[in-house]
């Protein structure tokens, strides 16, 4: 989509970075090879799609005209890094309890915490739905029939993402259309 007035040209470009697994050592997984697909999508491309060679994206303001960036004083898009993942769980909690509590962000439909990874992204789905549970912050995972617990085989709303008074979550798979006003991106 050439011009997304959905959502900010920082954020929309972090996600197409990560989606192609862009700075991770093992090199692109997927996604842009040729100068044109970049400039389709909205990009203003600098460089050649040559390996070794680098290449830049820039997204302009009239590619992505969504008026957040404009209208919120803080920064839109913030990446932290932690050094251990004892560390970054308690981050956060507190972060989300902070939410919560001194800026009056609801749980549900205002939250959310988003897993990437492949397999192994199931046990630190886990791990932080079990580290909030912890710090008195209800969970939800989709398709769970309650908060605080896991959805198990046999007992499932399929098509519940939220759940009244809890902190939705999920991995990547089951975001796309359920967004939230605060996203948490954890990375296993």
């Amino acid at each position: 989509m050439h011009r997304c007035y959905r959502t900010p040209a920082s954020i929309l470009t972090a996600a197409h970075a990560i989606g192609m697994r862009l700075l991770l050592g093992e090199g692109m997984l997927s996604g842009l090879t040729r100068a044109e697909d970049g400039k389709a999508i909205g990009y203003e491309v600098q460089g050649r799609f040559i390996p070794g060679q680098q290449v830049t994206l820039h997204r302009p303001d009239e590619s992505s005209p969504n008026p957040v960036p404009q209208l919120w004083s803080g920064e839109v898009l913030q990446f932290k890094t932690y050094v251990n993942r004892t560390q970054e769980l308690q981050a956060l909690a507190q972060q989300i309890q902070h939410n919560l509590t001194e800026e009056g962000l609801q749980p549900s439909r205002q939250i959310l915490v988003v897993v990437l990874g492949g397999e192994t992204a199931i046990e630190l789905e886990r791990q932080v739905a079990i580290y909030l549970k912890s710090h008195q912050i209800p969970y939800y995972i989709p398709s769970a029939t309650s908060s605080n617990v896991s959805p198990s085989s046999g007992k499932t709303v399929p098509n519940q993402f939220w759940h009244e008074g809890a902190v939705t979550v999920c991995r990547i798979h089951r975001v796309k259309g359920n967004e939230a006003d605060l996203v948490y991106v954890r990375r296993v």
